[in-house]
């Protein structure tokens, strides 16, 4: 199994990755979670069994068929083994706190960082465990409370975290840029609608920063969410128009993919995704799609591939005319989760 997944992904061919979450009728109604491994081109799917949804998932720099997935608030962690398509571990943290949805590999392979949430006072840490042993090693702040995605840049020098902040009155959401090495802030950058959290951001080849987000903690799903862009060099400002786009994006914007300067992003209570221009910080268009979840772009970064629906549909969007591409609906992918992981891509960085 493991050859015919490695060649087709080196082949070029998309092998598309998410958590799924279903019922067993079989099994007493019972709530089933797996990770689905979606072959694109063949719209086949294959599942390995976990025990909660997986969030975000890293790839192992040194193997490419060694995967950690974590779970968004929660205790669930695990290690994967694509050659097998099984759970080889799961991984702990301690009692007092919870993993809070993603992970990421040092750019060498050996260490392992996680966002991970205190239970009683929600300070964040990057938690850093030993690659190989998956051990607790040491830990630095995140700079913030609840923190969400993590990601590095700068060639291993920088991780850029989104904290995604307490209640109304309590602390602010930021997007913090820590020196891994000094394990010291270099900066912070703020939303400027402070109805919203930080929760999910990709950074351009530019530098330009996008920021998806939530409703605060404790506004409730009837509040929108909302999108918020930098551009390379300028001010981080929260979208505030047009109006109408803006209060659609009920109970939060969830995902997002970026192609040099296009930012698409879902919106699954607003059956909607919108598309955005980074550096001109400009609304460009939007697609009605039920539910939309996940994004993420294909290997030749010729279209967008978007999870959507109440049967895990997936579907594909052309990235230079921003339509729906007719003939390209796959049903029943188990891709429920929040995001896909395009493997083909991920493993192209390491070879």
């Amino acid at each position: 199994m493991t050859n015919q997944l490695l060649q087709t992904a080196e082949k070029g061919y998309d092998i598309i990755l998410g958590g799924g979450q279903f019922m067993d009728l079989s099994r007493s109604d019972t709530t089933q979670y797996a990770l689905s491994v979606f072959d694109l081109s063949l719209r086949m799917h294959q599942l390995v069994p976990l025990d909660f949804l997986a969030h975000g998932i890293a790839v192992d720099p040194r193997n490419p068929e060694r995967l950690v997935m974590c779970e968004k608030i929660g205790p669930g962690a695990a290690e994967v083994d694509l050659a097998t398509l099984s759970l080889v571990r799961n991984i702990p943290t301690v009692e007092a706190r919870y993993f809070y949805g993603h992970c990421a590999f040092s750019n060498d392979g050996s260490l392992l960082y996680a966002t991970e949430t205190y239970l009683d006072s929600k300070q964040g840490v990057i938690v850093i465990r030993d690659a190989d042993s998956l051990e607790v090693i040491g830990e630095f702040p995140s700079f913030g409370d609840s923190p969400h995605e993590c990601r590095i840049i700068d060639d291993g020098k920088t991780m850029v975290v989104t904290n995604g902040g307490g209640m109304l009155e309590g602390s602010s959401p930021n997007v913090a840029y820590i020196d891994i090495e000094s394990r010291t802030l270099v900066r912070q950058e703020s939303l400027t609608n402070r109805m919203l959290n930080a929760g999910h951001f990709m950074v351009a080849d530019d530098a330009s920063l996008i920021v998806v987000s939530a409703p605060r903690a404790g506004l409730g799903i009837d509040n929108p969410g909302g999108v918020s862009i930098q551009p390379g060099g300028k001010k981080m400002k929260s979208i505030t128009s047009p109006k109408k786009i803006v209060a659609g994006m009920q109970g939060e914007a969830l995902s997002v993919a970026v192609l040099r300067d296009i930012a698409l992003v879902t919106h699954p209570g607003g059956n909607m995704l919108t598309f955005w221009s980074l550096s001109e910080r400009r609304f460009i268009r939007k697609v009605d799609l039920p539910g939309p979840r996940g994004v993420a772009l294909t290997d030749d970064q010729r279209h967008f591939v978007v999870s959507f629906g109440g049967d895990a549909s997936v579907v594909q969007i052309d990235a230079e005319s921003l339509e729906i591409v007719e003939g390209t609906l796959s049903q029943g992918s188990f891709l429920t989760g929040s995001h896909l992981h395009n493997w083909t891509t991920l493993i192209g960085r390491h070879h």
